[in-house]
Order: structure tokens, then sequence, then C-alpha cells
């Protein structure tokens, strides 16, 4: 299940939400696929196509928007889903790898 943070978040920015998404899923962004879930508004998720011509052409990095108490006026915090293979707790520091390689 989804954590929520939508008690972070007023009750009119949760309208401006829906209607960001609505538009977002009418005219999507090349290379950007936004997840929507209907039931939480606030958990807002997307995948990114990794572009052509780089190292990470073919990839997808699924991310996860988290909303602070302050949004709109500060911007979301993003985390990056990636394989538990992709992160090195041992020397603080993480990779961003692709979850699937779409070939």
């Amino acid at each position: 299940m989804a954590e929520s943070n939508a008690e972070n978040v007023a009750p009119r920015v949760l309208g401006m939400l829906m209607k960001e998404q609505q538009g977002i899923a009418k005219t999507p962004i090349d290379g950007v696929r936004m997840i929507v879930n209907e039931e939480q508004v606030t958990d807002i998720q997307c995948e990114i196509m990794g572009p052509e011509g780089t190292p990470y052409e073919n990839g997808v990095f699924r991310m996860k928007l988290v909303l602070g108490a302050d949004f709109p006026a500060s911007p979301p915090k993003v985390r990056a889903c990636a394989p538990a293979a992709a992160t090195s707790t041992a020397r603080r520091r993480s990779r961003l790898l692709p979850i699937c390689c779409c070939c």
C-alpha cells in the first residue's frame, strides 16, 4: 500500500493536483509516464525513459514525488525507486539503475 501524505496537503492543493494530473494525462510529456493512483491523489509516481544516445538509453527510471506540508510553495522531494542492488548503504552512496531495459 502506498504511503499517504494527503494530510500534509491543503484541500485546495488536492484539487489543483487533480487538475494538473488530468492535464498531464491529456497532454503527456515526451519520455515521461505518469502513474496515477485514483484513490490517493498525492501518491504521485512517474517513469522516465533514458534519453537516446546516452548510456541510459532504453532504461526506465521510476520516481516517487513526496509532497511537503508547504507544497506548492516548496517543490516536492523526489525519491528514486531503484532496485535493491542499486543501493550501497555501506558506502552511503547509491547509483541510479533502470528498473528494466526496454531493448
